[in-house]
């Protein structure tokens, strides 16, 4: 289920925040010389959100990066496609909220 955040401000901490989740996690794997299957993905995904839970400085996602979370402990997910898609929904908010 995807969730769509309302703030502006959450959005606007949120995307780079999934970028770098992506980026992290694509750096992983090119550091692997084997496959990496979706639910290892979702378990280097779940590690850095994890640090991220602990810092202050998201303090006030602390709901969505717990739901996000929650999302990627369920085997049958997949993470990274739940991450881009959100990119995409933020940023057609963005682009929404630009026209308006």
């Amino acid at each position: 289920m995807m969730t769509i955040f309302n703030n502006n401000q959450q959005n606007q901490v949120l995307t780079p925040l999934c970028q770098s989740a992506l980026l992290y996690l694509y750096f992983e794997i090119s550091e692997s010389s084997e496959i990496i299957p979706a639910i290892k993905r979702n378990e280097i995904l779940t590690n850095f959100l994890k640090r991220k839970l602990k810092d202050d400085n998201y303090k006030y996602l602390k709901r969505e990066l717990k739901s996000i979370k929650t999302m990627l402990s369920d085997k049958s997910s997949n993470g990274e496609t739940y991450l881009i898609n959100l990119l995409d929904t933020l940023e057609k908010d963005k682009q929404t909220i630009i026209i308006n």
